[in-house]
């Protein structure tokens, strides 16, 4: 992006409905936590939960994002980054030079369609990750440890106990290195796609063991893992996901008569590029909630938090998945 020496430039950026509340609010000051070429890492140190990425717009997009209209070799980000002053609040973000304005909002939250078969998109999506070299872990002390409490969270959720459950799910907060653990991406996989099947109208009956794996997660994230992971397991409770899961998601979901199985492989594909591990992570997390919603127990149906409403002034602009799903799951500057 071209930026004109001693002036502020402004940006026309795509927002996640998530970050309306501080887009929208008043004036607060942010910190840098993180730079790549594609992806700068904010964090609010009056919302200690809430951290805020700007990305390329051919980068992964996750849940609280504000998606740039360049991709990452015309961005800049690393060296914008650097002895920068940002902030947010009164319609705008400020990251030194650059105004990033929201000109349009999307939803980070996919929504299936109704009738959503849990059993074959956890058959379909353990065939994938079974055939896919990819997805297997590279053996280690800390991989060793993430598979054994992960294999403890498999075995608690599907005898439906939430006391083992809870446990469990404690254990693998914060565990492996990077701004997202690996223990974390499980869980924001499990607890995403749980979310997302009770929005879609999916009896999971295993709301006590969910909640009790859920209330378990978030006790503890804000002083077990880094900033970025505890926001994003919190964002992950309210069914929203980043780009490449959704998309996913969604496809596993398709009904049979719209399934594209080269579509399928090449939105797992694009999961399985994040980070390390972090795509492995999340598609074992997703695949922990769809065996759990197949096979559905005799507990309570699983309960949804609720929505989080963008700018009044705003919401005609939103994309939403159930008009287009690929705008959500791949790239916000798409045409609608």
């Amino acid at each position: 992006m071209s930026v004109a020496p001693g002036a502020a430039t402004r940006v026309p950026v795509a927002v996640s409905v998530l970050l309306a509340d501080h887009v929208d609010g008043p004036d607060r000051t942010l910190e840098v936590l993180a730079a790549f070429p594609a992806a700068l890492y904010l964090a609010d140190p009056q919302d200690p939960s809430r951290t805020i990425a700007v990305v390329t717009r051919d980068a992964a997009v996750p849940p609280a994002a504000l998606v740039l209209p360049v991709e990452r070799d015309r961005a800049g980000l690393v060296g914008l980054a650097r002895d920068t002053s940002a902030g947010v609040g009164g319609g705008v973000v400020r990251i030194g030079p650059l105004r990033l304005v929201p000109s349009r909002w999307f939803d980070p939250r996919p929504r299936p369609p109704a009738g959503a078969d849990p059993s074959a998109a956890a058959r379909r999506l353990e065939g994938l990750l079974v055939t896919d070299a990819v997805a297997r872990r590279v053996a280690d002390a800390v991989a060793d440890a993430v598979d054994a409490r992960v294999g403890a969270l498999r075995d608690a959720l599907d005898r439906r106990d939430p006391v083992a459950a809870a446990g469990a799910g404690r254990e693998l907060v914060g565990i492996g290195p990077g701004l997202t653990p690996s223990g974390d991406d499980v869980l924001a996989g499990l607890l995403a796609t749980a979310a997302v099947l009770g929005r879609a109208g999916v009896d999971t009956r295993s709301g006590p063991v969910l909640g009790a794996v859920r209330s378990a997660v978030l006790d503890i994230a804000a002083d077990r893992t880094t900033l970025l992971s505890a926001s994003l397991l919190r964002d992950a409770v309210g069914g929203a996901m980043v780009s490449p899961a959704a998309r996913l998601l969604l496809a596993l979901l398709a009904p049979a008569d719209r399934r594209d199985p080269s579509g399928t492989r090449a939105a797992l594909a694009d999961l399985l590029a994040l980070g390390a591990s972090s795509g492995r992570d999340l598609a074992e997390g997703m695949l922990l909630a769809l065996r759990l919603a197949a096979g559905a127990g005799t507990d309570a149906a699983v309960t949804l938090e609720p929505a989080v409403p963008p700018p009044a002034a705003l919401r005609s602009s939103i994309l939403r998945p159930s008009d287009a799903p690929a705008l959500v799951a791949t790239d916000p500057w798409s045409p609608r």
